[in-house]
């Protein structure tokens, strides 16, 4: 582990790269924090959000939440390959920093999220690939990272692209009929 984090000392952006793991290895993950109040378009049912994150589609494309987090990720890759020679040593140090990310988010998301997992990894590790490449300035991915750290999963849109427009899966936040039914409703 030591070794692992002096690796990481020589990865640029490193305090925002060990950000997101430090989050990973918290107990954090899909427990909501006290702003929950502050956010719009929270669902409280886990196949609602599995509906909105793998069936609905968004846009002229017509992408699933999926397709369109692919899409953003493929940006970032696009990145990394372009600079190929300054990133392939990073993807190396990163690589062990992604296995232990990976495990912490086995070991914290528990059974009834298990078909989250895959999903919750890939976010979380293309917000580390963001961080190392663009800082903090992918609004699209800092987006995704802060509704996790408000103990949300990102599943969707309301209506629009938009990343003030993200739909926020909550296992345990409990909101008024009210305000569920202004949640995602078309």
């Amino acid at each position: 582990m030591e070794e692992m984090v002096r690796k990481i000392d020589d990865i640029s952006n490193f305090k925002l790269v060990n950000e997101v793991l430090q989050f990973a290895r918290s107990n954090k993950l899909l427990t909501p924090t006290d702003d929950t109040k502050k956010h719009k378009n929270v669902i409280c049912e886990l196949d609602e959000a599995k509906y909105y994150a793998w069936e609905k589609t968004y846009g002229d494309d017509e992408l699933t939440w999926a397709d369109y987090r692919a899409n953003k990720v493929s940006d970032i890759w696009e990145k990394i390959y372009e600079n190929d020679d300054k990133f392939s040593d990073i993807e190396n140090l990163l690589t062990s920093i992604l296995e232990e990310l990976s495990e912490e988010v086995k070991r914290k998301l528990d059974i009834k999220h298990s078909a989250l997992l895959d999903d919750v990894i890939s976010d979380l590790e293309a917000c580390i690939y963001s961080r190392v490449i663009e800082a903090d300035s992918n609004s699209f991915f800092e987006g995704v990272f802060s509704s996790y750290t408000d103990g949300f999963w990102p599943c969707g849109f309301k209506s629009s692209t938009n990343i003030n427009d993200i739909i926020l899966y909550s296992r345990s936040v409990e909101i008024n009929k009210q305000d569920a039914q202004s949640c995602c409703s078309e």
